[in-house]
């Protein structure tokens, strides 16, 4: 049985996400802040598997207490949960170093599927549907001193996904991922960030080689048919080290930033 902390100010909404996973075999406990939080983890000696946090939390947000987590040397997996659908907000997540992104609200099933993901509770895990359940600091960080090294370049592409239909539920990124992955060469890391956002590193990619890279993912969605079902629309933003920085945090500073 895993421990998972719902970080939430709304009782109520903390109330809905319990139940929707009271199913699952995991103990959950309840934090309406970041002092709560501090006090359960303190009370589990920090053996907790996942965190859940509300990303706006009244009078503290969930990015100032992700950076006092990872100052206490605290390395939970957090997924965040936010009605806000921003660009900004979905790469402020990655920034921060949050596993997964969730856009509330969503179906029971989402929810679901994305705690048994991230606590490999799945009996068979399809491994071309994986989240981003890496540390995406860390393994940008390695790709970036590689580079360094070899004297290549590295390209970091992310894609939001959104629909002029407002009563669409994001269910299909599943299939829409999967024909995207088969865009790329294995060595290359392309994964779902949230239910509507992905990510990539390209490794040896020069910023000619992106534009390849985002005029194959133009055409994609310009033939799928799920994409024109469903009024599909897409954002493609992308930076190139060592053109754009030489670090990561200048280079998704610039990704933020980016138009």
């Amino acid at each position: 049985m895993g421990n998972v902390v719902v970080v939430e100010n709304k009782s109520y909404v903390r109330q809905n996400i319990i139940t929707v996973l009271n199913s699952l075999d995991i103990n959950l406990i309840e934090a309406s802040n970041s002092v709560e939080l501090f006090n359960e983890l303190y009370k589990l000696k920090n053996n907790v598997d996942l965190i859940l946090m509300e990303t706006n939390l009244g009078t503290e947000n969930a990015f100032e207490i992700m950076d006092k987590l990872r100052k206490k040397d605290i390395n939970i997996p957090i997924i965040f949960l936010s009605a806000d659908k921003k660009r900004s907000t979905i790469i402020r997540g990655i920034m921060a170093g949050a596993v997964d992104y969730i856009i509330i609200p969503c179906s029971d099933d989402i929810l679901t599927n994305k705690i048994k993901k991230h606590l490999n509770l799945h009996k068979e895990e399809n491994i071309e549907e994986k989240s981003l359940n890496i540390n995406f600091k860390d393994y940008l960080t390695g790709e970036l001193r590689k580079a360094a090294k070899g004297k290549y370049s590295v390209s970091i592409l992310m894609l939001l996904l959104d629909s002029d239909n407002k009563d669409i539920v994001f269910d299909n990124s599943n299939i829409i991922y999967k024909e995207l992955k088969k865009l790329f060469w294995e060595t290359d890391l392309f994964v779902k960030f949230g239910s509507k956002s992905f990510i990539g590193v390209f490794p040896f990619a020069s910023k000619k080689n992106v534009s390849v890279i985002k005029d194959k993912i133009d055409n994609l969605f310009i033939e799928s048919k799920i994409v024109k079902e469903n009024s599909f629309k897409i954002e493609n933003i992308s930076v190139t080290y060592p053109v754009d920085g030489s670090d990561m945090d200048t280079l998704l500073e610039k990704l933020l930033n980016n138009r």
